[in-house]
Protein backbone atom coordinates (compact mmCIF):
# COMPACT_ATOMS: atom_id res chain seq x y z
CA UNK A 1 0.00 0.00 0.00
CA UNK A 2 1.50 3.26 -1.21
CA UNK A 3 1.58 5.92 1.93
CA UNK A 4 -0.41 9.03 1.58
CA UNK A 5 1.13 12.31 1.16
CA UNK A 6 0.24 15.33 3.33
CA UNK A 7 1.42 18.66 2.65
CA UNK A 8 1.20 21.15 5.21
CA UNK A 9 1.36 24.83 5.40
CA UNK A 10 1.83 27.95 7.49
CA UNK A 11 1.99 31.56 7.20
CA UNK A 12 4.99 32.92 10.03
CA UNK A 13 5.89 36.67 10.36
CA UNK A 14 7.92 38.62 12.15
CA UNK A 15 6.67 39.52 15.88
CA UNK A 16 7.96 42.11 18.57
CA UNK A 17 9.31 40.09 21.44
CA UNK A 18 6.46 41.08 24.02
CA UNK A 19 3.65 39.47 21.19
CA UNK A 20 2.62 35.90 22.68
CA UNK A 21 3.26 34.40 18.93
CA UNK A 22 7.39 35.06 19.55
CA UNK A 23 6.93 32.68 21.89
CA UNK A 24 4.74 30.64 20.04
CA UNK A 25 5.90 30.28 16.59
CA UNK A 26 9.33 28.67 17.21
CA UNK A 27 7.41 25.95 19.28
CA UNK A 28 4.93 25.35 16.36
CA UNK A 29 7.98 24.86 13.76
CA UNK A 30 9.51 22.46 16.08
CA UNK A 31 6.64 20.52 16.68
CA UNK A 32 5.56 20.01 13.26
CA UNK A 33 9.21 19.06 12.29
CA UNK A 34 9.26 16.30 15.03
CA UNK A 35 5.68 15.31 14.15
CA UNK A 36 6.46 14.95 10.36
CA UNK A 37 9.57 12.81 11.88
CA UNK A 38 7.34 10.62 13.98
CA UNK A 39 4.93 9.86 10.90
CA UNK A 40 7.37 9.16 8.30
CA UNK A 41 7.41 5.69 7.95
CA UNK A 42 3.44 5.44 7.42
CA UNK A 43 2.77 9.13 6.04
CA UNK A 44 4.60 11.58 3.59
CA UNK A 45 4.92 14.97 4.77
CA UNK A 46 5.53 17.91 3.68
CA UNK A 47 6.51 21.22 5.68
CA UNK A 48 5.87 24.39 3.74
CA UNK A 49 5.58 28.51 4.17
CA UNK A 50 3.84 31.19 3.24
CA UNK A 51 5.42 34.65 3.69
CA UNK A 52 5.17 38.22 3.06
CA UNK A 53 9.14 38.82 1.73
CA UNK A 54 9.95 40.88 4.88
CA UNK A 55 9.23 37.83 6.85
CA UNK A 56 11.33 35.20 5.07
CA UNK A 57 14.17 35.67 7.71
CA UNK A 58 11.67 33.58 10.01
CA UNK A 59 11.42 30.91 7.89
CA UNK A 60 12.27 27.68 9.71
CA UNK A 61 15.20 25.56 7.77
CA UNK A 62 13.08 22.82 7.36
CA UNK A 63 9.97 24.52 5.32
CA UNK A 64 9.84 24.89 2.15
CA UNK A 65 9.49 28.32 1.08
CA UNK A 66 6.95 29.29 -1.35
CA UNK A 67 6.78 31.90 -3.61
CA UNK A 68 6.92 35.45 -1.56
CA UNK A 69 3.32 36.70 -0.70
CA UNK A 70 2.00 40.00 -2.89
CA UNK A 71 -1.79 40.86 -1.49
CA UNK A 72 -2.98 41.30 1.81
CA UNK A 73 -6.77 42.02 3.36
CA UNK A 74 -5.02 45.63 3.32
CA UNK A 75 -5.43 45.67 -0.92
CA UNK A 76 -8.93 44.85 -0.45
CA UNK A 77 -10.41 47.10 1.38
CA UNK A 78 -10.13 49.39 4.62
CA UNK A 79 -10.60 48.35 8.39
CA UNK A 80 -9.67 49.59 11.08
CA UNK A 81 -6.94 47.23 12.04
CA UNK A 82 -4.11 48.22 9.36
CA UNK A 83 -2.70 44.53 10.17
CA UNK A 84 -1.24 43.18 7.14
CA UNK A 85 -3.20 40.18 7.01
CA UNK A 86 -2.65 37.42 4.40
CA UNK A 87 -5.58 36.14 1.90
CA UNK A 88 -6.20 32.28 2.84
CA UNK A 89 -6.88 31.80 -0.87
CA UNK A 90 -3.28 32.98 -1.84
CA UNK A 91 -1.62 30.87 1.08
CA UNK A 92 -3.77 27.92 -0.18
CA UNK A 93 -2.72 28.89 -3.87
CA UNK A 94 0.97 28.75 -3.40
CA UNK A 95 0.72 25.76 -1.74
CA UNK A 96 -1.27 24.25 -4.79
CA UNK A 97 1.78 25.69 -6.72
CA UNK A 98 4.69 24.11 -5.32
CA UNK A 99 2.96 20.52 -4.32
CA UNK A 100 1.00 17.32 -5.40
CA UNK A 101 0.67 15.73 -2.02
CA UNK A 102 -2.69 13.48 -2.01
CA UNK A 103 -3.91 16.46 1.20
CA UNK A 104 -3.55 19.82 2.38
CA UNK A 105 -4.08 21.21 5.28
CA UNK A 106 -3.28 24.92 6.75
CA UNK A 107 -2.57 25.58 10.40
CA UNK A 108 -1.98 28.81 12.34
CA UNK A 109 1.78 29.81 13.30
CA UNK A 110 0.31 29.26 17.17
CA UNK A 111 -1.16 25.90 16.54
CA UNK A 112 1.41 23.17 18.32
CA UNK A 113 1.30 19.41 16.49
CA UNK A 114 1.15 16.20 18.99
CA UNK A 115 3.87 14.01 17.56
CA UNK A 116 1.50 11.29 16.37
CA UNK A 117 -0.44 14.77 14.61
CA UNK A 118 -0.10 13.27 11.08
CA UNK A 119 -1.17 9.21 11.88
CA UNK A 120 -4.10 10.07 13.30
CA UNK A 121 -5.07 12.40 10.21
CA UNK A 122 -3.99 9.63 8.06
CA UNK A 123 -6.12 7.28 10.13
CA UNK A 124 -9.38 10.14 9.68
CA UNK A 125 -8.54 9.82 5.54
CA UNK A 126 -8.47 5.94 5.45
CA UNK A 127 -12.24 5.81 6.99
CA UNK A 128 -12.81 8.00 4.29
CA UNK A 129 -13.46 11.08 5.35
CA UNK A 130 -12.06 14.12 2.76
CA UNK A 131 -12.34 17.39 4.70
CA UNK A 132 -12.43 18.02 8.62
CA UNK A 133 -11.02 20.28 11.29
CA UNK A 134 -9.36 19.59 14.03
CA UNK A 135 -9.94 21.47 16.90
CA UNK A 136 -7.23 22.41 19.14
CA UNK A 137 -6.98 22.96 23.03
CA UNK A 138 -6.07 25.58 25.40
CA UNK A 139 -3.08 25.53 27.46
CA UNK A 140 -1.70 27.35 30.26
CA UNK A 141 1.34 29.47 29.11
CA UNK A 142 3.60 28.64 31.78
CA UNK A 143 6.04 27.13 29.29
CA UNK A 144 7.50 29.58 26.85
CA UNK A 145 10.45 27.35 25.14
CA UNK A 146 10.72 24.98 22.86
CA UNK A 147 12.30 22.96 25.46
CA UNK A 148 9.40 22.61 27.31
CA UNK A 149 7.78 21.11 24.34
CA UNK A 150 7.04 17.59 26.20
CA UNK A 151 5.37 19.34 29.46
CA UNK A 152 3.31 21.43 26.84
CA UNK A 153 1.95 17.94 25.23
CA UNK A 154 1.59 16.62 28.71
CA UNK A 155 -0.56 19.16 29.95
CA UNK A 156 -2.86 19.46 26.21
CA UNK A 157 -3.94 15.78 27.04
CA UNK A 158 -6.25 17.68 29.81
CA UNK A 159 -5.93 21.17 28.46
CA UNK A 160 -9.40 22.54 28.01
CA UNK A 161 -11.06 22.15 24.43
CA UNK A 162 -11.35 25.72 22.17
CA UNK A 163 -14.97 25.93 21.63
CA UNK A 164 -14.63 27.39 17.98
CA UNK A 165 -12.78 25.88 14.82
CA UNK A 166 -9.46 27.21 14.79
Amino acid sequence: MNKISIAHIINPFTVNEDSDLFVAQPVTFETMRAAKEAAAKDVEVELFAAFFPEDEKIVSAYFTKTTPLKRSILNIGKFKSKRKLPLLKDILDRLYEKSDADYFIYTNVDIALTPGFYTEIEKIIAKGVDGFVINRRTISNTYTRVEDIPKMIAEAKKGDKHPGYD
